[in-house]
């Protein structure tokens, strides 16, 4: 049988557990979370959710300077498009953290959320939640109907960081979560708002799958279960095919 290994680190330690590849259900549970920052402490506030599409090489970021805001990835990037700081930054990419690990501010966000196998290794950032993973069985995909409210068990799982994001920003209480950037189109010549790099672009190829329709259908789900949960969830991007959720004018939403 074809294993998968997992590296899961918990403080200092390293475990290292071996799943079968069709059965893999990473369980951070069995290890102590690093969570700091209490449950429902942004309780009825509003956030902004902002993904890498070139959408946003569209839009003034400028006003999302007094709003809450939440970034994954290369999102510290988003400096250079006036985004001073976030609220939560959250990284899922192992492979990428190994090119852009060290850029990283350490003043950019006040909650570093670290998921997955993350070779973290960023004395100078304290985490707010750490080593946080999901189940990647299909009953606990997102775009089959499940979603994860509970942040010390394992994450819903999709093909996408922002709705990871989305877990730990219903967990902190926020009850309007806006999405800018989910450009939601893997087929463009570069797919973020910057240069992709080798690894971002070889990385579709390796998946040998279009993630759109599973996306659309998990932000679908997801917008389903939260509205059952007094949350609300909307698109306030520019263009892309991200279609599942209802669009909001993102001019509107800053000039209230």
């Amino acid at each position: 049988m074809d294993f998968i290994s997992n590296i899961i680190f918990s403080g200092k330690k390293v475990y290292r557990r071996f799943f079968p590849r069709q059965a893999v259900a990473v369980y951070q549970a069995r290890f102590p979370h690093i969570i700091r920052f209490k449950k429902s402490e942004y309780l009825g506030k509003r956030c902004f959710i902002i993904g890498g599409g070139p959408s946003i090489n569209e839009m003034d970021l400028t006003p999302l300077n007094d709003e809450y805001c939440i970034a994954v990835n290369r999102g510290y990037l988003l400096r250079d498009k006036g985004l001073k700081n976030v609220e939560f930054y959250g990284v899922s990419d192992a492979g990428g953290y190994r090119d852009f690990g060290q850029d990283i501010p350490n003043d950019f966000a006040k909650h570093y959320c670290i998921i997955g196998n993350i070779p973290w290794d960023r004395n100078d950032i304290k985490p707010s939640v750490f080593s946080m993973y999901s189940e990647h069985n299909t009953s606990k995909w997102i775009s089959n109907g499940f979603m994860q409210f509970d942040i010390k068990e394992p994450l819903a799982h999709s093909y996408t960081v922002v709705l990871n994001m989305l877990q730990i920003a219903v967990y902190a209480g926020f009850k309007e979560i806006y999405f800018i950037g989910i450009d939601n189109n893997f087929s463009l010549p570069n797919m973020h708002f910057y240069k992709d790099s080798e690894k971002e672009t070889s990385a579709i190829k390796r998946w040998n799958v279009d993630p759109t329709t599973n996306n659309n259908d998990a932000f679908g789900r997801a917008h389903s279960l939260l509205k059952a949960n007094n949350v609300c969830i909307f698109n306030a991007g520019y263009g892309g095919n991200l279609t599942s959720i209802p669009r909001v004018s993102y001019m509107d939403l800053i000039n209230q």
